[in-house]
């Protein structure tokens, strides 16, 4: 018996639903880790921009305190 199945891991992937299955579901794990990279990357990108903001409205406020919002206008 553990002979046929050595034999079998030679022939090849058989052609059935569940094989089609598998396939399919492999395919889409490359798909979805490739869209993961790039959700990955999309946030990297977003938050730091956020901080670039959040550094820029904290300069501003600390202009604002240091020489009055009427005279910077």
């Amino acid at each position: 018996m553990l002979e046929n199945n050595y034999f079998n891991l030679l022939l090849g992937v058989p052609d059935t639903d569940f094989a089609k299955l598998i396939e399919e579901a492999t395919e889409t794990g490359v798909i979805y880790n490739e869209i993961s990279q790039r959700i990955e990357i999309d946030l990297d990108i977003n938050g730091l921009l956020k901080k670039q903001e959040r550094k820029f409205d904290i300069e501003n406020r600390n202009l604002d305190e240091h020489f009055g919002k009427q005279e910077r206008n």
